[in-house]
């Protein structure tokens, strides 16, 4: 979160600049949410122990959770993995891995439950629970494990849902959002955490559904959607949906207004600022899995950025196992979009090895909720800001605009609240 005392002073500099023309709302905190800029794959196309069928992926403060189900063996599992190790190779982390099987709890195996989805973790009172859908028994279900060590706390059915292959959290409200196949509207429920540590059982108060729709405030229906997110300041939820042998009409990631349901962004395959490429059916069978946010940038994770992070599985067939074993690839994402006046390569993508070397571009390039990192300099530049977007220097102080009318340097931020703030630069 931007300190507030920061977003005012940008504005009151920009007020002060004389040849600007601005419409200015009252200053409030602005949220930038928009994980679309891909990044890249990885791990890409690896077998890092977890991918034999893999399900999920969640976070705490300091590590990855992985759900898989692992068919040649019928049992499944969640791995811990600190945000150190690398995600390719994580048996070659000195921190270590840990593991949760879902056989280990007796009550939940004599019902039949058989199978993860995709988690999401939670932190209440100072400590992390991660919530697990399962299924295979009488009916879906939630299960909560204590993220530090590993504990089974309880379990709530889903008794409305047919499936359960997913669920998110809205973190200030303690809601669980989740849904069966095919889905117009996804469920939503209310934690109670007193129930959860009393009774172990029935934690879920059932609330009104989430109703999506498409940017024309249409009613759609997303067929396997296979995970969930939300933002971090709960502005949006991110869902992917597909599967391995059939193709449907909102394929890929759809992300969707918390507020009004409106879908505000779409995923395209195989090109594109915010690609998410996948092969159903014959030979590739790719699936799209879980999905989770979490900003990784400065915390050391090896080879990873970004704060979407969302997984997809190159299903093989159980009768090759073991010479022909399924793959993974996580695929990362960020709101930056870099510029860097210096840069002169042919590429130019807005990331931080290709950044884009004018703010033109960059501001054309960007989507409302998109933060753009300029690197320090003078940009001599006629823009006109229209657009939801966060402005940051880095490295120093950026001037933008002809007459050196936009000046700015690391310790400020500012932040342009779209269509209800329009100014220009000559």
């Amino acid at each position: 979160m931007i300190p507030s005392d920061k977003i005012n002073a940008a504005f009151l500099f920009l007020a002060s600049i004389t040849g600007l023309l601005f419409l200015l709302t009252p200053v409030y905190a602005q949220h930038y949410d928009a994980y679309y800029n891909f990044l890249g794959n990885y791990p890409d196309e690896k077998n890092p122990g977890y991918h034999e069928n893999v399900q999920g992926i969640t976070h705490d403060d300091a590590h990855w959770y992985i759900t898989q189900t692992e068919q040649s063996n019928s049992y499944s599992i969640m791995w811990k993995i600190p945000v150190e190790c690398d995600l390719s190779s994580p048996s070659d982390c000195a921190s270590g891995i840990s593991k949760f099987y879902l056989d280990n709890i007796p009550d939940l195996r004599n019902q039949g439950y058989d199978h993860f989805g995709d988690p999401d973790c939670h932190q209440y009172n100072g400590a992390y629970y991660v919530f697990i859908p399962i299924e295979g028994g009488p009916v879906p279900a939630i299960m909560v494990v204590q993220c530090s060590n590993l504990a089974y706390i309880g379990y709530a059915k889903l008794a409305g849902q047919s499936s359960a292959s997913w669920c998110a959290i809205e973190k200030n409200k303690d809601i669980l959002y989740g849904a069966s196949t095919p889905v117009s509207s996804i469920y939503r429920y209310k934690i109670n955490w007193q129930k959860l540590f009393a009774d172990k059982v029935d934690f879920l108060e059932p609330l009104a559904d989430f109703a999506i729709k498409d940017e024309s405030n249409a009613p759609i229906s997303i067929e396997h959607m296979q995970g969930g997110a939300i933002s971090e300041n709960d502005d949006l939820i991110y869902v992917v949906s597909g599967f391995y042998d059939e193709h449907y009409d909102n394929d890929g990631i759809n992300v969707f207004d918390l507020q009004t349901g409106l879908r505000v962004q779409r995923s395209t395959n195989g090109s594109g600022y915010f690609n998410y490429e996948f092969h159903p059916g014959w030979s590739r069978y790719e699936e799209p899995e879980g999905i989770t946010v979490w900003d990784v940038d400065g915390l050391g994770a090896p080879n990873v950025m970004g704060q979407l992070h969302v997984l997809l599985l190159d299903n093989d067939r159980l009768e090759d196992l073991p010479f022909d074993p399924d793959d993974v690839y996580i695929k990362h994402y960020t709101n930056v979009i870099y510029v860097n006046g210096a840069y002169v390569g042919e590429d130019e993508r807005g990331r931080p090895w290709d950044p884009f070397n004018t703010v033109t571009e960059a501001v054309n390039f960007a989507w409302d909720g998109a933060k753009i990192k300029i690197q320090n300099g003078s940009y001599a530049e006629s823009i006109s800001f229209i657009k939801k977007i966060q402005l940051l220097a880095k490295d120093g102080t950026v001037t933008v605009g002809n007459s050196g009318r936009l000046k700015f340097d690391t310790s400020a931020a500012i932040n342009l609240t779209g269509g209800k703030c329009f100014f220009k630069l000559y």
